[in-house]
């Protein structure tokens, strides 16, 4: 758990997955539903793009071609 803690310190983006890699890249035996179990635990969640994130500015507005605007 200190490891994982450490991890996510330095990269706060990191997830389960690739922070499984790089647990068995450093030569501890773990699996990615034990790493997701540790985080829940901690209260650690990967940081990462909200939804609606492709959303236009409330000011930009989108010209439609008239042959589309149908």
């Amino acid at each position: 758990m200190q490891r994982i803690d450490e991890l996510i310190t330095a990269w706060p983006f990191l997830g389960s997955r690739r922070m499984t890699a790089m647990l068995k890249a450093e030569g501890l035996a773990v699996n990615r539903k034990r790493v997701q179990q540790l985080m829940r635990k901690m209260g650690i969640a990967a940081l990462g793009p909200k939804p609606n994130t492709t959303k236009p500015a409330p000011g930009h507005k989108i010209s439609v071609p008239i042959c589309c605007a149908t």
